[in-house]
């Protein structure tokens, strides 16, 4: 089965259609063409509407590079 995100604009303007054709359900935020949508609602079992956000990719900061008990993480 095949399903189809609709990828819309913050102001609700539809900008394309995507085939997804590798996943049974759909997630809760996809990266599609260098853009950060979030699951707005499912139109249908196969259609879901997702929405456009900016975002931000921030440095990794010294508290992230941590574990919990303060270790390096290995990468």
């Amino acid at each position: 089965m095949t399903l189809k995100a609709i990828l819309t604009t913050e102001t609700g303007q539809i900008l394309q259609t995507k085939e997804m054709i590798a996943i049974n359900d759909f997630p809760p935020a996809v990266y599609l063409d260098g853009g950060l949508y979030l699951l707005l609602m499912l139109k249908t079992p196969t259609e879901a509407f997702y929405r456009g956000t900016r975002y931000y990719l921030f440095p990794r900061t010294p508290v992230e590079e941590t574990d919990e008990f303060g270790h390096p993480l290995d990468y």
